[in-house]
């Protein structure tokens, strides 16, 4: 199945990882620094009621959405600091991910949308 110009996935193959989906950001782009914030982190955190739609991503590369058979990912562009305590590498899901603080600030850097956030704004600051 074809994801990308030439990335290419077996739906049945046993070496998929546990999350294929999060998998193919780092294939994707290779040569960029790239982790799982925003909408993405917020709604797993419970900070936003919604579902997030795509896998939203910060990245050293340029904005970018990609449209899989699978997800939509969508890297946003980022020129602030990506090496830090609050960027942590999951094991599990084999993705740097940021923690919800991170994830907010990131939102009102990029400035989006910040209203369905659902926390006081003293939790953050």
């Amino acid at each position: 199945m074809r994801i990308a110009r030439g990335i290419y996935v077996n739906p049945r193959a046993r070496s998929m990882p546990a999350e294929p989906l999060l998998a193919l950001a780092s294939i994707i782009r290779p040569f960029d620094f790239s982790y799982l914030s925003l909408e993405s982190v917020l709604s797993d955190a419970g900070w936003i009621s919604q579902i997030a739609q795509r896998y939203t991503l910060m990245s050293t590369g340029r904005s970018s959405v990609f449209y899989t058979p699978y997800c939509v990912l969508e890297f946003t562009h980022t020129s602030r600091k990506v090496r830090s305590p609050e960027i942590v590498f999951d094991r599990s899901r084999d993705i740097h991910v940021a923690t919800p603080k991170r994830a907010y600030e990131d939102l009102r850097f990029t400035k989006r949308n910040l209203t369905m956030v659902e926390l006081m704004e003293t939790t953050v600051s």
